[in-house]
């Protein structure tokens, strides 16, 4: 009887523990369903299965898109950008800035036109690459450029992963996921509090991409190229820089944003790092006197050859004068290397210069050698910087600076504007809503209109 009883009292205890636990999951799960029954079709990256419902130019684009020539009264605008242009969390693609900036140049009769190019994920690189295709085809006058944090990760072998969200790993998760509201919200909100095992994606950005970085390096360098298709094809540059914001409009990375804005003030020479170039011979060392180690190549052992040489970079017509920071371990006073600027694999040298033992003041002291020239063409493609070392000596080179004088950019930050605001497309999706859009449209209007580039 003793027997029964127990058992009768296990089997009350479980069955009130299921109901205790089952009632809530129940009502957070029927809670959720009925907050966002549309299942995902309006709440951008919220819970449901189902697509996004993002509507669609008459051609099939996310923004006004112009094709055929140019017309002689008509100002040709070309927008690049990202996800941020595309529209990713705004059904309407007439509420994206670059059509509602379109219909406001256009309010008083047809005076501009606008080619519209974006795509989610794209980095810097991505658009010099379509620049280069789109700028000789469409030949605007106007080139506007979207910046976000993102377009500096060319590398991204460095970018963290939270170890801690293991439940992630099952292969229930992805099922759970869809058909489960509560599941999907619990995992967004472990999510966003869960303690990162290594670094968290703005740390990753402050340490991998900041202006004393090698990331930062290669996205200047790729970026002033950027700048020279452009100038080499539009007569104004427009720059819109959309921060990383929090939900109350904060800046999360001003230091990024910062070094942007400096570098557009032209306060900033190109920093192009060796261990970040080509080499042929000599080897990568690691150096405290240099920001991010040197290429070294010693006089006993090692054959002369090409120790450096450069980024094939694109640079628009000008005068330039390279700086190459190197160093020698002993002095023997022979031919120590030869720097130049060449571009069409080598075959054309733009300045050359041999360096000797004599040439370096004193063993084991950084010094700078000068290399001028002048771009007489409107655009060069593929100029590289190379140090091709003859031996006599121990010899490590540390970086080439490019002082580079830009033209002149509009810069549009929005940053104060977007203070204090909730620019989030919906508590599932940080990217701008459609009155933040609105905003960014109003901003560029101004800069077109009333600028002094106006």
């Amino acid at each position: 009887m003793k027997n029964i009883r127990g058992f009768k009292k296990a089997v009350f205890f479980a069955v009130m523990t299921v109901i205790v636990l089952t009632v809530p999951i129940a009502a957070g799960e029927i809670l959720l369903r009925v907050v966002f029954s549309d299942g995902g079709r309006t709440t951008s990256g919220g819970p449901g299965a189902k697509p996004f419902e993002f509507t669609y130019s008459e051609l099939g684009f996310r923004g006004p898109h112009v094709g055929g020539p140019k017309r002689p009264d008509v100002t040709r605008i070309l927008i690049q950008g990202d996800s941020i242009t595309e529209g990713v969390g705004v059904k309407e693609w007439t509420d994206l800035y670059p059509h509602q900036l379109l219909a406001k140049l256009n309010s008083e009769g047809e005076k501009y036109e606008i080619v519209t190019r974006s795509r989610s994920g794209r980095e810097i690189d991505n658009h010099l690459a379509e620049l280069v295709k789109l700028a000789p085809k469409y030949k605007p006058d106007i080139i506007v450029y979207q910046w976000y944090v993102n377009d500096l990760e060319i590398i991204k072998k460095n970018r963290p992963k939270n170890k801690m969200l293991f439940w992630r790993w099952a292969p229930f998760h992805q099922k759970m996921k869809a058909s489960s509201y509560l599941y999907f919200a619990l995992d967004k909100k472990l999510e966003w509090i869960s303690p990162s095992t290594s670094r968290t994606y703005l740390e990753y950005l402050e340490e991998d991409y900041g202006e004393d970085t090698i990331g930062w390096a290669i996205f200047s360098r790729v970026f002033y190229e950027w700048v020279s298709v452009a100038t080499a094809n539009a007569k104004r540059i427009l720059v819109l820089l959309y921060p990383a914001l929090s939900k109350t409009g904060d800046n999360l990375l001003p230091g990024i944003s910062e070094s942007m804005m400096e570098m557009l003030s032209q306060k900033t020479p190109l920093h192009l790092p060796a261990v970040g170039q080509y080499m042929l011979t000599g080897e990568n060392a690691p150096d405290t006197s240099s920001r991010f180690g040197i290429v070294r190549v010693g006089r006993k052992g090692t054959p002369p050859g090409v120790i450096m040489f450069g980024p094939y970079m694109r640079l628009a017509r000008g005068e330039y004068t390279l700086s190459f920071r190197m160093k020698i371990g002993d002095n023997t006073g022979g031919q120590i290397a030869v720097i130049d600027a060449v571009s069409d694999k080598g075959k054309k040298i733009w300045a050359k210069k041999t360096i000797y033992g004599s040439d370096f003041n004193q063993p084991g002291v950084w010094q700078d050698f000068i290399l001028e020239f002048k771009l007489e063409n409107e655009l060069v493609h593929d100029m590289e910087f190379r140090v091709d070392y003859k031996g006599g000596a121990t010899l490590s080179v540390d970086a080439v600076e490019l002082p580079v004088k830009y033209p002149k950019i509009e810069v549009v930050d929005p940053s104060e504007d977007l203070r204090g605001l909730n620019t989030y497309a919906s508590a599932f999706d940080a990217h701008p809503n459609a009155q933040t859009h609105g905003i960014l449209a109003d901003l560029l209007l101004k800069k077109i209109l009333y600028s002094s580039g106006g």
